[in-house]
């Protein structure tokens, strides 16, 4: 069984580094940046990369209080966190990303010699 402070600290990393990464990778892409039409592209897979993080900091506390890793006292207060942090975190990894994306898109070539 962990500490409930080494739980929080673990929960925090996977919500926080997962929900930023994985936002970040998609709202980065070029799939993203033209696809409009709801099939995964901006609007329902942004939803998800939004919260991919908190999903996976989510099933972590629950398998890990399930098989009793997470004592009793942390679990809820675990789960609380990778709920926010990970929320947080992929709409930070949103807002890097289309922002990486729209600069990338002005510094791109038109083809005829000219920026």
């Amino acid at each position: 069984m962990l500490s409930p402070i080494l739980v929080y600290i673990i929960v925090a990393l996977i919500a926080g580094v997962g929900g930023f990464y994985i936002s970040y990778r998609f709202n980065k892409s070029a799939y993203a940046a033209t696809n409009r039409s709801g099939d995964f592209g901006t609007p329902r897979g942004g939803f998800f990369a939004l919260l991919g993080g908190a999903l996976i900091a989510m099933l972590f506390v629950n398998i890990g209080y399930q098989f009793g890793f997470i004592p009793t006292e942390a679990g809820s207060i675990a789960f609380m966190l990778a709920i926010g942090l990970g929320a947080a975190s992929g709409i930070a990894g949103m807002f890097m990303g289309t922002s990486n994306r729209s600069k990338k898109e002005e510094n791109k070539d038109d083809g005829d010699g000219s920026k």
